[in-house]
């Protein structure tokens, strides 16, 4: 081959080369420079009001003891002042207890009702010959767990854990009691 075919070959080769890179940055250019389709969502929308549902509080009832005799029984001490706040409140014994009678209160607050919050607390005085001192305590909603801290069952102190479901469903209960050392 010649010199100058050989020249002629690469000058093709060249050229092609340049067209192709041509070719390449104005499909680049086209590419950015032509705005492409639009395409934008629009999200539907629902608005949603919730339904008040009923609130419920349980309020512990009064203060347990035990009878005197040869067969002690649970017994209810006296009866609690019970305050509560909120319009069109609802209160009404637990149906039925193995326990005692006179035992817990539910505080409801009806999803129909004009107020919006519930709060409710007991008080107790006592003044009996074994029994003394001012018991107070809160309404609390009902809660799948609980704790229960600062019972006691040293010389001359006894307590009393009595369970209450203010529910129509059947409830299963594991109770762990806990001393200072660990699980009893």
């Amino acid at each position: 081959m010649t010199d100058r075919l050989l020249l002629l070959a690469r000058g093709r080769h060249v050229g092609v080369a340049l067209l192709g890179a041509g070719a390449a940055a104005a499909l680049v250019v086209g590419v950015l420079a032509v705005p492409g389709p639009v395409i934008t969502a629009r999200p539907t929308t629902v608005e949603v009001t919730p339904v008040r549902a009923t609130q419920s509080l349980v309020c512990g009832g009064p203060v347990l003891g035990l009878s005197r005799g040869p067969e002690p029984e649970i017994i209810a001490v006296g009866e609690p002042v019970r305050r509560s706040a909120g319009e069109g409140l609802v209160e009404r014994a637990i149906g039925e207890s193995d326990a005692v009678d006179g035992g817990a209160v539910i505080v409801e607050l009806p999803a129909e009702a004009p107020a919006d919050d519930v709060s409710a607390t007991e008080r107790q005085e006592l003044d009996e010959p074994e029994l003394r001192g001012l018991a107070v305590a809160e309404c609390l909603p009902p809660a799948p767990t609980s704790w229960l801290v600062g019972g006691s069952t040293t010389t001359g102190r006894s307590s009393t854990i009595v369970l209450s479901n203010p529910g129509e469903v059947a409830a299963t209960v594991d109770l762990s009691v806990w001393g200072a050392d660990g699980p009893l």
